[in-house]
């Protein structure tokens, strides 16, 4: 597709998604190539705010019966899951409030009520925040509610499954590796709000909220790249919190994470998308949010690794061999926020232990992350440190990048 199709048919699909969150609206769309709305809007997990969109539009100036017949599918697969996601989440709320557990609902879980509709908001897992001390408590519970234990006492999260539909994510802290971000949230819990008709049952307050969405946002963009979606999220939550946030208590938050001017270039994308003016920082950084689609590119992830910070197209098989061992021999410091229960002394049998894990589980991923690395150039690499540099992505801090 040459450039000048691709970046018509990015702003069709921009156009596409605000205009499902306007009630009644039909988007103005220009020669759409309703087949690569598609493929973005699975790509982007947006698969709801597409079609019901789409779906406004006149017969004529839509899709083929059998797009559409393929689009409808894929919407009721994803209104199926958030049924089941909602059931499950009202389940949960009654089970802390019973067991008057503390809880702090997150992300999709409080986002989806700043949608339209709940269905429009698709989500991957149901996430929350419970306090070190009641995680014991929880587990047993979670099982007897049907839930199994997929990974426990890694990260900083246990991940629980039940059918196909519901992933539950205990958070045991908000960001993982990002101890800075940790400290701030550690006194999350004396700022929250009770949701409304529970005592037990909590969100963060709009400033809090906004920054874990922020918080989250950069950690991923270290880790691949993010897709539209986070930024549709920040842009709803901002605009139905605006008094709430344009406080001087928020800017000097802003100040102390030295993100005032990441913060002022959302800004600038969000106004972008909303009039069109030509920007090229803005739609360098829009082109970056196309390609990484819901969970980003395995080549941006390579490239924000420490290994990869002075890239040298002359040093390429140095580097390679570089990042290669600090993937296998994570610091110890890393492996902590992996596996909680590592100590120096036992350091690489939880070292064998991933490699074997990952071995297994995840070898198609593994062959394409070093497939990438020995295709790496080096205009790609400056190019991405260039981009987050202007836009103001902070980097990945000192006390979690050491050694790593």
């Amino acid at each position: 597709m040459d450039s000048v199709r691709k970046n018509n048919q990015t702003k069709n699909f921009i156009h596409l998604l605000q205009g499902a969150l306007v009630c009644n609206k039909i988007p103005e769309l220009e020669s759409p190539d309703w087949a690569q709305l598609f493929y973005l809007s699975k790509l982007h997990n947006v698969v709801s705010l597409g079609y019901e969109s789409m779906k406004r539009m006149p017969v004529e100036d839509g899709p083929d019966q059998e797009l559409r017949k393929r689009w409808k599918y894929e919407n009721d697969q994803c209104t199926f899951q958030c049924i089941y996601q909602q059931a499950a989440l009202e389940e949960l709320k009654e089970c802390f409030e019973r067991e008057q557990i503390p809880v702090i609902l997150l992300k999709g879980a409080v986002l989806r009520e700043y949608y339209p509709r709940e269905d429009l908001r698709t989500m991957s897992d149901l996430d929350i925040l419970i306090r070190k001390e009641d995680i014991p408590r929880i587990r047993p519970l979670f099982l007897r509610m049907g839930y199994q234990a997929k990974s426990i006492d890694k990260r900083n999260e246990d991940i629980y499954t039940r059918d196909e539909c519901v992933t539950l994510e205990v958070h045991r802290e908000l960001l993982w590796r990002q101890d800075a971000w940790n400290e701030y949230f550690g006194h999350v819990w004396e700022r929250t709000e009770k949701l409304p008709g529970y005592n037990w049952v909590q969100i963060m307050n709009p400033k809090d909220f906004y920054f874990h969405l922020l918080g989250h946002m950069i950690q991923h963009m270290h880790n691949g790249g993010i897709g539209i979606k986070a930024f549709l999220d920040i842009k709803i939550f901002q605009e139905q919190n605006r008094e709430k946030l344009e406080t001087n208590e928020f800017q000097d938050t802003l100040k102390a994470f030295h993100l005032e001017r990441l913060y002022e270039n959302i800004g600038k994308l969000f106004q972008l998308w909303e009039e069109g003016q030509t920007d090229p920082l803005m739609e360098a950084w829009t082109e970056f949010i196309m390609n990484c689609g819901a969970y980003g590119e395995v080549g941006n992830f390579i490239i924000t690794n420490p290994a990869f910070s002075d890239f040298r197209e002359n040093q390429r098989k140095g580097f390679r061999y570089r990042y290669i061992w600090r993937r296998l021999f994570p610091a110890y410091e890393e492996m902590k926020h992996m596996y909680p229960k590592v100590k120096k002394c036992t350091y690489f049998f939880y070292v064998g232990k991933r490699i074997y894990q990952n071995g297994i589980r995840r070898k198609k991923n593994i062959k394409r992350e070093f497939d990438m690395i020995r295709k790496l150039e080096s205009d790609k690499v400056e190019k991405l440190h260039r981009l987050y540099n202007d836009l103001g992505v902070p980097p990945v801090l000192s006390d979690n990048a050491k050694d790593t």
